[in-house]
Formats: C-alpha cells, structure tokens, sequence
C-alpha cells in the first residue's frame, strides 16, 4: 500500500511540474543528484581553484622571517690591534710620563655570530616571467577542458537514464504481454478439464496447455526480474534507493529524427573534439615556452626587519634591503633544444589524435544512424507481423470453437501472436535506445 501511494505521489509531482513527463523529470534528477557527475563538478571546481592559484603568481609574495645563532670556534680573523697601537701608546706614556695609555691585546672574532638575532620581512614580486604567463594560460586551458569532461558527461547520464527507462517499460510491457496470455492459457487449461471430464478431449491436450501455462509463468518471473533490475539501475543513476518505485509512462509511436531521414549527420561542437583542440592549444603554449628559453626573469625583493646581539634592539637594528634580481639563461646542456624537439612531437600527436578521433566520431554517429534506420524498419514489419498474427489467431479461435481447427493449431496461433507482440514491444523499445545512443552522438538533446 505504502508503495503504491508512493507511485501515485510521485507521479502528481511529475505531472504538475510544467507538464513534465516521466522521464523528463528523471533526467533532471539525474542532473542534479548524481554521484558521478557530483565528482566531475568537484574535479572542475578544484581546477578552477588551480587557476586562481595560477594568477595569485603575479602578486607580491611576503612572509616573516626569523633566525637565532649560537656560534664557538670554527674560522676566525686575527685583527692585530695590540701590534699595531701597544708601540704608539708606549711612546706616548713617555712622553707624557704617565700611564694613560695601556697596552691593548691582539684581537681575534669569528665568523660565525654568537647569540644574534636576525628577524626580518621579506617580500618578493615577479616583472619579467614568462613561465608564469604559461602556467596561468594552462591552467585556464585545463579548466576549460574540466568543464567539457563535465559536459559530456551529462549527455551520456541523459543517455544512461534514457536506456534504463526504455529497459524498465520494455520489461514492464512484456510483463504485460505475459499475463495476457497467461489469462489465455488458464482459461484453455480450465476447458481442456472440462472436456476431459466429458470425455471429449485428450490427456495430452491438458498436459500442453499446462505445460504452456508453467513456460508463460517462468517467462512471467524473468520478465519481472529484468524490470526490477532496470529500475535499480535508474534509481542508482538518480542517487536514490534502488527499492525506489518508478512511475510507467508508455511511449508514442517512434518516428525517425529528420536529420537521419535526409542524411544530414553532424556532430556538431562535441566535447571530445573541443578538448582535443584546447589541449592542442596547451601544447602550443609550452613549446613557446621552450622557446623562449633564453628570455630574462626579473624579479624584485624587499627585507625589512631587525638584528643584533643578546636579543637587543637599537635604532640601529633596524635596516631594509632591496633590490633587483636577473637571471639570464645561458647555457644548459642543450636540454632546451630536445625540449623544443620533444615538445613540437607531442604537439604533432595531437593533431593526429584529433584528426583520428573526429575521423571515429562521425563513423560512430554513422553507424549509429543505420542501425537507428534498421531498428524503425524492423518495428514497423512488427507492427504489421502483430496485426497479422492477431487475426490469424481470431481465425483459428473461431475455427476450433467450431470443430474445423485442432486444440495444437490454437495453442500454436496463441504463441505465433504472443511472440509478435514481444518482438514489436522488443524492437519498439530497441529503436528509443538506439534513439538515445544517436542524440548522444550527434548535436540532438
């Protein structure tokens, strides 16, 4: 009960919303609650995040910076003060008969400072770096080639949640069939015990229609398990329980799209052949790159801080530091040069890979088309095999009610129309699948 209330509440969502069908209500779910597609969208997201990373580069760049040192032995640097000032202070003290002057010792100071203190703020900012200008330009590129991943991933969950829905009325719809026939068979099950008991008809009769009704039945349960197994996968594609009722529609007559009619195929802007072409244009980026090898970086820095011993701070501590610093590249070993090389063969890769791919593309959309035109002939003979059947079997009904017709020729005219109207409901649901896999491929919806 609680399930059926469920279907009857979502089918009045679908339908009050702006005349929606079914599954038109199923693919924007989709769109919205999918996993996969959740995770692409992160994926283009954290690109994008690159990207502002990649621009953050041109900006000044300033940290804080600290350092404390406590230094014994290693070099020193003898300073011969006493050598040089004991000779003059001793004559002076004659002269002056005193002592005013003393002797003063040698004096010797390592290089490495003891207990000082260096703290400063620094600060860093490009001019000249065409390495950045790349990074930045790629990392867009990558961005945009995220974002067509996401697309074309939409078109194939449409694609994916169409074939799961055309699958579920397909089995639905055997299902159906199944019962009618299944109706059929138990009512011949019940005239054939009847005339038994008459002593108007044979045991082997009895034994066919039930065997008959045990064959309908065992079809019945596969039937069921394949429209069961169609919704789980729709409900796994929508992100929802996969005991989750899905609401039947049935489907209009198919019909041939006018561009497969008049063989005007086009794939239009398909993501698969716009990301090759942006990663084209990243290739082209880092082989100017390489390049450029010889071009100068200039870079500007700034220090501002403070310095001394035992932790004291003077007016004299304080100092900035600034200046300009160039690198100009002059030799590498030729590693440049294979990097030119290396880079102009992957750009020529890629030119094949797009060629090959758009080449694939249309040979796909292609075959595609045929088989979309071969699955709508073959629904159309359907059509006309199933209205054939339906009165072949009137025909021998009526003829075995009056005697002219066996109980084998019924069961036989029952089947022949049963499997017609399989294979139309078959063929009929083949061709929107098929329908489904060419909008994929082509620039339909």
């Amino acid at each position: 009960m609680k399930r059926f209330l469920s279907v009857i509440l979502l089918t009045l969502l679908l339908s009050s919303s702006r005349g929606q069908s079914a599954l038109e209500g199923y693919i924007e779910q989709a769109l919205k609650t999918n996993l996969s597609l959740q995770q692409k969208q992160a994926d283009w997201k954290s690109s994008l995040l690159a990207l502002k990373e990649a621009h953050s580069y041109f900006l000044p760049t300033t940290w804080f910076e600290g350092q404390y040192t406590l230094a014994q032995g290693g070099r020193a640097i003898e300073i011969p003060i006493g050598d040089l000032l004991n000779p003059v202070y001793k004559t002076l003290n004659q002269l002056t008969s005193s002592n005013a002057f003393p002797t003063v010792s040698n004096a010797k100071e390592g290089f490495f400072p003891n207990n000082f203190y260096d703290t400063r703020i620094k600060t860093t900012m490009p001019i000249l770096n065409n390495s950045i200008r790349t990074n930045e330009s790629v990392k867009k590129d990558l961005a945009a080639i995220q974002e067509l991943t996401v697309e074309s991933y939409k078109r194939e969950l449409i694609k994916e949640v169409k074939t799961a829905y055309y699958q579920y009325l397909q089995a639905l719809n055997a299902v159906a069939i199944y019962e009618s026939a299944k109706l059929v068979v138990q009512q011949q099950v019940r005239v054939q015990q009847a005339l038994l008991k008459e002593g108007k008809s044979l045991p082997a009769y009895l034994t066919r229609s039930e065997t008959e009704l045990l064959s309908i039945e065992k079809d019945i349960y596969s039937a069921k398990n394949r429209s069961e197994t169609a919704a789980a996968y729709l409900n796994f594609l929508l992100n929802r329980s996969l005991s989750e009722s899905v609401i039947k529609e049935d489907m209009v007559a198919p019909q041939l799209p006018e561009s497969v009619i008049s063989n005007t195929l086009n794939l239009g802007n398909r993501e698969e052949l716009t990301q090759l072409t942006t990663t084209k244009k990243i290739q082209e980026s880092v082989l100017k790159m390489r390049e450029r090898y010889y071009r100068p970086q200039l870079n500007a820095f700034l220090d501002l801080g403070s310095q001394g011993f035992d932790f004291k701070v003077k007016s004299s501590s304080f100092f900035y530091l600034g200046g300009f610093q160039l690198n100009i590249p002059i030799y590498s070993g030729n590693r440049n040069k294979v990097q030119i090389e290396t880079a102009k063969t992957d750009l020529k890769k890629i030119e094949l890979r797009q060629a090959e791919v758009n080449q694939q593309l249309n040979l796909e959309l292609f075959q595609t088309s045929q088989q979309l035109k071969t699955s709508y002939r073959q629904f159309q003979t359907d059509l006309s095999r199933e209205h054939t059947a339906a009165q072949y079997y009137r025909l021998i009904e009526k003829g075995f009610k009056e005697g002219v017709n066996s109980f084998i020729e019924l069961l036989d005219a029952r089947n022949q129309w049963t499997l017609s109207q399989l294979q139309t409901n078959n063929d009929k649901y083949l061709f929107y699948i098929q329908l489904s896999n060419y909008n994929r491929q082509s620039i339909q919806p």
